[in-house]
């Protein structure tokens, strides 16, 4: 009989890392999932965890909340040594063979500084681990915006990062970029590693239930919504389900295996922000797309209710156009050979973008109250 692999998870709160826990829990190949989390009840250990299944809409809450599986350790990735007490770091270091490290703190506003011991230090740590005791394949989650190795052609290949350098103000995409290197390093040390670069994750391509609260892009298209105005952007969309992403970040050859990079993006399915902005317009919206800075005019000219706000430091700067537009990194030139091979692996059909799942998100966000119904029409489609 096959001993079962055991896991530890990072970031299992958040929309990714739940989704990534409720597909392990159902893996019969996997032992224990060791759980780090910040904050652990001592009476309601589960709690978080539980609170984010009822956030994201996930099913099978019974296996979660029973499951003998799950064991919570109290951590933070923000401090040294992910803030893990020294007998629980001594039982990862022993007990774990995988670790998935997806938790990072995202924000596309603050400094470099501001996020390099989240996002850089720890995967520095979770690498010391893999290293220590028995050995750990680093499965690690990353960003299409940090990717700077390109092929002859000007692809942006599936690889870790070699000595291109990689210039850029964004502290977030910056982080990520840093920390790839780190793990390019572990890899040539010897270390086994497989990277996720994920695109822009969508909602569930079944049931709809996206991220919109904090959600840039969400709170973005709510704001044109709010002016009436959209601005000119030559930039291409990739919607990537949730269900998708994880399909792919959850098969067992992740579990076995190092040496893969995939540009982790839905490539079946891509739109232009022109074809969103008609898209909305054609269900009952009134949005005029104006150049760029005529609309960061009308932003600026707005209140506090409106939903970019908070992220005027962004949008409302001076070269806000070049900045968002880093966000498409010319989504067309991205390789994605083995994403495509492993979609093929999952059996995973991807959604037609085209225009189902996108009044599937519609209708959600709807049924949510984060954008209104336009007069005239139905709350969901």
């Amino acid at each position: 009989m096959e001993s079962k692999i055991n896991i530890l998870i990072t970031g299992a709160t958040g929309f990714v890392g739940a989704y990534l826990l409720h597909d392990l829990l159902a893996d019969v190949s996997v032992g224990k999932i060791y759980v780090l989390c910040r904050n652990i009840q001592p009476n309601n250990e589960r709690q978080r965890l539980i609170e984010a299944y009822h956030k994201f809409s996930i099913d099978s809450l019974d296996v979660l909340v029973y499951t003998k599986n799950i064991h919570m350790i109290e951590g933070d990735i923000t401090q040294p040594s992910l803030g893990i007490n020294k007998v629980h770091y001594k039982e990862l270091c022993k007990e774990v063979d995988v670790i998935y490290h997806v938790a990072a703190r995202v924000n596309h506003i603050r400094s470099y500084e501001a996020l390099k011991s989240a996002n850089v230090d720890s995967l520095a740590d979770i690498i010391s681990m893999a290293r220590t005791g028995k050995t750990k394949i680093v499965n690690f989650v990353s960003t299409l915006g940090s990717a700077a190795k390109k092929d002859k052609q000007g692809f942006y290949v599936e690889e870790l990062p070699d000595r291109t350098p990689w210039h850029s103000d964004m502290g977030y995409l910056l982080s990520k970029w840093e920390a790839e290197k780190l793990l390019s390093c572990f890899q040539n040390e010897g270390g086994k590693t497989n990277l996720f670069r994920l695109g822009y994750i969508s909602g569930h391509s079944k049931t709809g239930v996206a991220l919109f609260a904090n959600n840039q892009f969400m709170l973005f298209i709510k704001s044109c919504i709010q002016l009436g105005y959209a601005p000119e952007l030559a930039r291409t969309i990739n919607f990537t389900p949730i269900d998708y992403t994880i399909a792919l970040m959850s098969q067992s050859k992740y579990r076995c295996q190092g040496g893969e990079v995939l540009n982790l993006f839905n490539y079946h399915g891509l739109i232009s922000w022109e074809g969103i902005i008609s898209w909305l317009n054609a269900r009952g919206y009134n949005i005029k797309i104006i150049p760029f800075y005529e609309w960061q005019s009308k932003l600026l000219a707005d209140n506090e209710e409106n939903a970019l706000y908070r992220f005027l430091p962004l949008y409302g700067s001076e070269g806000a156009h070049d900045k968002i537009l880093r966000f498409g990194r010319e989504i067309e030139k991205f390789r994605y050979k083995k994403v495509k091979e492993a979609t093929e692996l999952a059996r995973h059909e991807l959604p037609l973008l085209k225009y189902e799942l996108l009044d599937r998100y519609l209708g959600y966000l709807q049924d949510q109250k984060f954008l209104p119904v336009p007069p005239g029409k139905l709350a969901s489609f």
